[in-house]
């Protein structure tokens, strides 16, 4: 009997370290409802069982050029459609990130969480794009209202981070870390969700709904209000498939964190290999050849912040200070 206690024990031990390294480090795990990082499946990472299931989307590279990391969505039909388990809650934030090219429609919707219970209750992100092509990105919320975000200067066929809070009665959005919504203010609602749809809004006769044209990756949903630190994490945190060291297979690179340069050495001959540097939005800002075993690579005119270099295929971050 005490064999079979202690083999049980070690199993749901093991269970339990399994399903903590589902969940990046950045990604709070306080109040978490949901997380679906697309790596492969829209199955929700946190635990919680809130799987989704997909409907025509199709996976896609994410910001870092990780294959079948993302979901992408052809505005016409696409979604992926989620069950949540959901305690009642006055207080949310939700984050994703999205990248779309120039519009041909003129509206799309990213998410919405509803009530199925006949509540108007429901929360949105959503695409106008009259006029075409600048629009503005806006948020629903019941009880607030509508914040929109005029988007002539937010750039198309790149990633951008979204992060929508909710506070009570008091909303802010987040766009690549920067709460430029302004702060919108309204009723106090109280929600109970159990349906949120990626990719589209839901409508009874469907008809009416509006699709996304464009990929989603690494959704998060919390029940309560993250504050600008936990934010700040997820924007600038990594891709699951990237290191988190300054160190290749026969490639290393020094210094990192840098300010003017780096440099890279390796060990056997890659003469001519490709390097390229992203952004924490899959931007690639600085790419070339290594030319022989030590290469030097100015950096001074990068801004300060996280990026992530790959070089025959393998993939490490750096830091710039």
């Amino acid at each position: 009997m005490n064999k079979q206690i202690i083999l049980t024990v070690v199993l749901l031990l093991q269970i339990c370290l399994v399903n903590s390294q589902t969940l990046p480090t950045y990604v709070p795990s306080n109040g978490l409802v949901g997380w679906w990082p697309f790596d492969g499946n829209a199955n929700d990472e946190s635990g919680n069982g809130n799987n989704g299931t997909v409907y025509g989307s199709t996976l896609s590279n994410d910001r870092f050029g990780s294959t079948n990391a993302a979901y992408t969505f052809d505005g016409i039909d696409d979604y992926i459609s989620n069950l949540l388990n959901m305690n009642s809650t006055d207080s949310l934030t939700i984050s994703l990130w999205y990248n779309s090219p120039i519009p041909n429609n003129i509206s799309s919707t990213h998410f919405e969480l509803w009530e199925s219970s006949n509540t108007p209750n429901q929360i949105h992100l959503n695409f106008s794009f009259n006029p075409v092509p600048t629009g503005y990105m806006y948020t629903w919320i019941t009880g607030i209202g509508q914040a929109n975000d005029m988007m002539g200067t937010r750039s198309y066929n790149t990633w951008h981070h979204v992060v929508i809070v909710k506070a009570g009665g008091i909303e802010t959005v987040y766009v690549d870390n920067v709460a430029n919504f302004g702060i919108f203010t309204g009723s106090n609602i109280t929600f109970q969700f159990d349906r949120f749809e990626i990719g589209r809004e839901f409508t009874s006769s469907m008809l009416d709904s509006t699709y996304f044209n464009g990929s989603i990756d690494d959704i998060g949903m919390w029940n309560r209000v993250l504050d600008s630190t936990e934010i700040n994490n997820l924007f600038n945190g990594q891709s699951t498939g990237i290191q988190n060291i300054s160190s290749l297979d026969k490639i290393n690179i020094y210094p990192n964190p840098a300010t003017t340069t780096i440099n890279i050495i390796k060990e056997d001959n890659f003469t001519n290999s490709v390097f390229t540097i992203y952004d924490v939005m899959g931007r690639i800002v600085l790419s070339g050849f290594l030319k022989s075993i030590h290469t030097e690579i100015a950096m001074n005119n990068l801004e300060n912040g996280i990026y992530y270099i790959t070089v025959n295929q393998q993939k490490a971050k750096l830091i710039k200070n």
